[in-house]
């Protein structure tokens, strides 16, 4: 069975996406279209998506709390769906082996030829998110008390 594609499918992903979201997005699709219970070893490039794996799930046990779910520093929502199917599926992940990007592995060579990427980037921290709009609405909250009422006055004469 080398060099034999047992499943495929494609799909187009768009808005704003980085490489690691779409990677996380792969391995997501992945684990969306196999059996319950299935056990399933992931070969991928992205030794980021496989450092955040063992960062995020392992050590929370496929449980995060929404504590943790703001301190991930990217990609939370996406982390937390795998969670969830992870455990609604009850899958078994038995490793991620990080396969040689650009190499000459036949699947990597495979997926590489039919993958497109653009690059449109416009990811936030959900935690500074957060912060920056408590901040407005603090300094909005601040401007409209009544003893700062003379600077919501135009200082324009329009006569």
């Amino acid at each position: 069975m080398d060099n034999q594609l047992l499943n495929k499918f494609r799909s187009e992903i768009s808005y704003f996406l980085s490489s690691n979201k779409v990677e996380l997005l792969a391995v997501i699709l992945t684990l969306i279209v196999l059996p319950n219970h299935s056990e399933i070893t992931i070969y991928t490039d992205s030794n980021n998506i496989i450092t955040e794996y063992y960062n995020i799930i392992d050590q929370n046990n496929f449980d995060i709390s929404p504590r943790k779910f703001f301190k991930i520093s990217s990609n939370n929502i996406f982390w937390n769906i795998l969670c969830e199917i992870i455990v609604i599926k009850s899958l078994i992940i038995i490793d991620f082996v990080k396969v040689k990007g650009h190499s000459d592995n036949y699947y990597n060579n495979y997926i590489d030829k039919y993958i497109s990427y653009t690059n449109e980037t416009s990811e936030i921290n959900l935690q500074k998110f957060l912060k920056k709009i408590t901040l407005l609405q603090n300094w909005k909250k601040f401007f409209n008390l009544n003893c700062n009422g003379k600077y919501r006055k135009p200082d324009v004469n329009v006569d």
